[in-house]
């Protein structure tokens, strides 16, 4: 079952909620006080996947180390910064 946030229109404050999925929206009936709140995107993606952050140093040195284990070289690094000439 997953957390749901919701914001209490009178009084600003955020309450996390258990629900299953089919018991959403009788919840939302039943408090009409309260509107869905969504404060970042949860789980779908990170800012290492979109290309925003690079991932750690000792995160490329690991995969570094497994690629010379495994006799592969890497077709292209995924975080180099091309270069304008």
């Amino acid at each position: 079952m997953p957390y749901y946030k919701f914001k209490n229109k009178d009084t600003n404050e955020i309450s996390e909620v258990l629900l299953k999925i089919s018991e959403l929206d009788s919840y939302k009936e039943e408090h009409p006080e309260l509107e869905r709140y969504f404060d970042a995107v949860g789980g779908l993606a990170d800012p290492i996947s979109l290309g925003i952050q690079h991932p750690p140093r000792a995160f490329q040195e690991h995969l570094g180390r497994i690629y010379k284990q495994a006799g592969v070289k890497p077709k292209s690094k995924r975080w180099d910064i091309p270069t304008v000439k």
